[in-house]
């Protein structure tokens, strides 16, 4: 199926670096791409790429996740459980691009230190748990790795736990669970003063309870990406955002629909 699409800027100038210039022989390139490492000449343009990259990718995941609140706000819930793993995603991939780390695919998941270092390969079953294995790599002391939520009885990590509950959700579970909102446990009518608390929560004690983690870690983990962001792309105090006016707009319209405070969306872009 031949579609249209803007490919990730700092994938496309890889392949084109290691003289792949057909996607389709792109399999071929793959012990190059191991054993790859970047060097005076191409370093500084591919960290630009990678914050163009980073920033597009932010986007996804802060639309996805005030999306999210929004269905969470009109009723639904089944489909936002969804959107907020992806945002977690999406915010993964942010976390390691401020650390000059890129993800690049082929056949396979690798990382690239941009401004130098060995390539590494992740070998887990899928590029979810790939990514999530390197940033448990990448980030061995962040409290996102160092912290755990209990289930069964058994300590699993916050982005574990949100990928298989996804998982449930959109796969395993036989039907939506519409009109009941059994997967969140908070109440809705006050989820404006959640999502608050949840951004201040400095000491993260929502993030790893079960009644509350569902929006809590997610709400979390994207302003503590947004604080990497704006040190990996020098947020001036004049410019004080990471997109620009036409993507804050179409935010901002979710923001309103989800009667949510505009003081929140201000902390996360």
């Amino acid at each position: 199926m031949n579609i249209h699409f803007d490919r990730f800027r700092t994938q496309e100038k890889i392949e084109q670096l290691l003289g792949c210039y057909n996607l389709e022989n792109w399999k071929d390139y793959k012990f190059a791409l191991s054993t790859f490492s970047t060097d005076d000449t191409n370093k500084d343009l591919l960290l630009d790429y990678l914050k163009e990259d980073t920033k597009d990718t932010y986007f996804k995941g802060i639309f996805s996740l005030l999306d999210a609140l929004n269905d969470l706000h009109n009723g639904y819930s089944s489909w936002p459980v969804i959107k907020i793993y992806y945002s977690i995603y999406y915010f993964i991939r942010c976390y390691l691009a401020t650390n000059n780390l890129a993800c690049i695919k082929n056949n396979g998941f690798f990382v690239i230190p941009i401004l130098g270092g060995q390539t590494k390969k992740f070998n887990e079953k899928g590029d979810h748990k790939c990514l999530i294995k390197a940033f448990e790599n990448f980030f061995p002391k962040c409290v996102w790795v160092l912290n755990h939520i209990v289930t069964d009885n058994k300590p699993v990590n916050i982005f574990k736990w949100l990928m298989e509950y996804r998982e449930i959700v959109n796969y395993r579970s036989r039907s939506f669970s519409e009109p009941d909102l059994n997967y969140f446990n908070i109440d809705l009518e006050k989820l404006s003063d959640w999502v608050e608390t949840y951004l201040n929560d400095d000491d993260y004690k929502f993030c790893f309870l079960k009644d509350h983690c569902l929006i809590a870690a997610p709400v979390r983990f994207a302003y503590d990406t947004r604080g990497q962001l704006e040190r990996f792309l020098d947020i001036s105090p004049e410019t004080n955002s990471l997109l620009d006016e036409s993507k804050i707009k179409v935010l901002e319209k979710l923001v309103k629909s989800a009667k949510i405070d505009n003081s929140v969306l201000n902390k996360l872009i």
